[in-house]
């Protein structure tokens, strides 16, 4: 029995990594080797092991019960050896850093961060995924990021480190077609009549939106979802609806008078762009020191165009 418990690392590598994934092509992908490997590693460890750790369907693969208890402590082994080579790595100036980061982070904080810290530190790798806040606190929690920028509220679980990088507001805006609204307060009700524009349903926006709306006795039910806040601003101006935006997306629009001010008869909630880290998982090595970047560089304005042609 002992002699059965000798078994390989990269064994317990590769199991760590579809369980996390939850699939073994994505395994493959992460540990840069063929789908077929990865299925063969998991089942000589099934074998080493004398008990079946994943149930397999159409949909991926799902940890059996034995699976689930070995996974809680292969997790932690898998985990700190990646710490402990980041904090190796950590001593030169190279290295890589997992960011998360979702659109209206992006382009207005980081753009320009991004690329100053590139040039600090030209040896460092960035690897950035993009996706709504809930997706990046899910990529902390499961080791996927090692830092994740996001706007909130709503806030996102408890537990995670931030650290506020901006503040701003929204702004309620309409295309040149709404200016006859300017000036005077619009109620949830009178705002109904115009289709309205907004982030899409599994964002921290629409969520927000949702608990305003309801405040108001309201459903929320946006015409147009979309994926960008970006985008947002170009929708209005050509006349498709009225929209809530991050004001420095709105600016340059209500600069050029392509876009309209309206007035909300509710109040907006003040709004921040944080970085955020899960302790379990402190960022160090590369990760680090952006994470002491970003907390020190100054925000420059983004100054983006709102195309309103």
């Amino acid at each position: 029995m002992a002699r059965e418990m000798l078994v390989n690392y990269e064994y317990y590598r590769a199991f760590y990594h579809v369980a996390r994934y939850g699939s073994l092509t994505a395994a493959a992908h992460a540990l840069h080797t063929g789908q077929p490997n990865v299925t063969r590693t998991i089942g000589q460890l099934e074998q080493a092991l004398g008990c079946r750790l994943f149930e397999r369907s159409n949909r991926g693969v799902t940890l059996t019960e034995s699976g689930r208890r070995l996974f809680d402590r292969v997790a932690i082994a898998c985990e700190q050896l990646e710490l402990g080579q980041r904090d190796v790595a950590g001593g030169s100036q190279g290295g890589t850093v997992l960011l998360w980061a979702t659109d209206t982070a992006l382009r207005g904080v980081l753009l320009d961060r991004l690329a100053a810290y590139q040039r600090r530190y030209p040896d460092v790798r960035l690897r950035i995924r993009g996706g709504n806040a809930p997706q990046a606190t899910v990529a902390l929690r499961r080791g996927e990021a090692d830092l994740a920028v996001v706007t909130e509220p709503p806030l996102p679980e408890g537990g995670l480190q931030r650290v506020p990088l901006r503040r701003f507001s929204d702004l309620l805006i309409g295309g040149s077609q709404h200016r006859e609204f300017a000036g005077r307060p619009l109620g949830v009700k009178e705002l109904g009549q115009f289709p309205l524009i907004l982030m899409g349903q599994g964002s921290g926006t629409y969520e927000m939106y949702s608990r305003i709306y309801l405040g108001q006795g309201m459903v929320l039910r946006p015409d147009i979802e979309v994926g960008s806040d970006e985008i947002i601003p170009a929708l209005v101006a050509r006349g498709l609806g009225i929209a809530f935006v991050p004001e420095f997306f709105a600016g340059p629009g209500l600069a050029d008078g392509s876009l309209t001010l309206l007035q909300p008869d509710f109040a907006l909630p003040e709004r921040s762009i944080s970085v955020l880290w899960d302790p379990a998982r402190p960022p160090v090595g590369a990760a680090g020191k952006l994470l002491r970047f970003l907390e020190d560089e100054p925000v420059s304005d983004p100054g983006l165009p709102a195309d309103p042609a």
